[in-house]
């Protein structure tokens, strides 16, 4: 299939059929005249419970990039986790849950061919960022509904899983868009017998019901104010602040002040502010790949709990 072939092999959500076509720059189905917005970001959604990433990636649209913050951040943990080679071309990837593109970026430069996937208006914000990359096309929709009637070499699917209402239904979802032989590399938020102690879990119930805006306001705020003890404390004790303050820090690997709060106020948002996170144990998420045919390669622990790379 060629790369520029996609938009002719996608499924129209309202009559399922692929009759979509370009008309003055649109996107319209022919057969129900279902429309669908601009060919750059196809849409194919209108209702989400993701709006709260939308919120936030259109405000921190490049705090993660590594061609903004200047750290290789985004880029060691892709291929860490992935452990993919550098050079992608000829294979056909599907990246879900994209954000605001910090791994679009990197897999942009892989070469490979890339449709980059969110539910959410962060797809504008990574449409910003990573528009100039010919081999990236860029689609608005669910990822338990998405328009697709072909298979990808590859799937990658980082930060999503715990924000979905139901972890083992999108993977059965995610599998049948993945060639037998493909891989596909995803991460999870870990499960153990404290997790629910954290701050994050304390705090979410009350959190999140919070609007945005006002949500916002007060992590900058609580991310100002404990900049400097979080930082004592961590010069003196190491890691344990981590566990002290209710807003996060990195100070081990971000020394800038500015750089450090705004990463601190992004990440302390998306930690309180999603609808859905359901962590899992490494056995449950075993378990569940098993019972759902996956071929494991790997399971283990990894930057941002638990990853994996299965094959079907």
């Amino acid at each position: 299939m060629k790369f520029f072939q996609i938009i002719n092999k996608l499924l129209c959500s309202n009559c399922k059929k692929k009759t979509l076509k370009e008309n003055n720059e649109e996107i319209i189905c022919e057969k129900c005249k279902q429309k669908y917005g601009s060919i750059l970001i196809p849409s194919f959604i209108e209702k989400t419970y993701t709006s709260s990433f939308g919120f936030q990636w259109n405000r921190f649209n490049k705090t993660q990039l590594d061609s903004y913050n200047k750290l290789s951040l985004t880029k060691d943990r892709f291929f860490r986790t992935t452990r993919w080679k550098q050079n992608l071309i000829g294979n056909l990837i599907l990246e879900v849950g994209s954000g605001s593109g910090r791994f679009t970026e990197i897999l942009a430069q892989t070469k490979g061919s890339i449709v980059t996937l969110d539910s959410s208006t962060a797809i504008r914000a990574n449409f910003s960022n990573n528009s100039s990359y010919q081999n990236v096309k860029f689609i608005r929709a669910d990822i338990n509904n998405m328009p697709f009637d072909f298979q990808f070499d590859k799937v990658l699917c980082l930060g999503v899983l715990q924000h979905t209402n139901d972890v083992k239904n999108t993977l059965k979802n995610l599998k049948k868009f993945l060639k037998p032989g493909g891989e596909m590399v995803f991460d999870v938020y870990k499960k153990n017998w404290h997790t629910y102690f954290q701050w994050k879990y304390l705090l979410r119930p009350l959190l999140k019901k919070v609007k945005k805006e006002i949500l916002l306001k007060v992590i900058n705020y609580l991310s100002n104010f404990f900049y400097y003890p979080s930082l004592l404390i961590f010069k003196i004790f190491g890691k344990i602040y981590k566990r002290i303050f209710p807003v996060i820090y990195y100070h081990e690997i971000i020394k800038e002040k500015k750089l450090s709060i705004e990463f601190s106020v992004l990440d302390s948002f998306d930690m309180y502010s999603p609808e859905f996170d359901n962590p899992l144990s490494i056995n449950e998420l075993d378990h569940m790949l098993h019972e759902l045919g996956f071929k494991i390669i790997f399971l283990d622990y990894g930057d941002n709990g638990i990853i994996g790379k299965v094959s079907c």
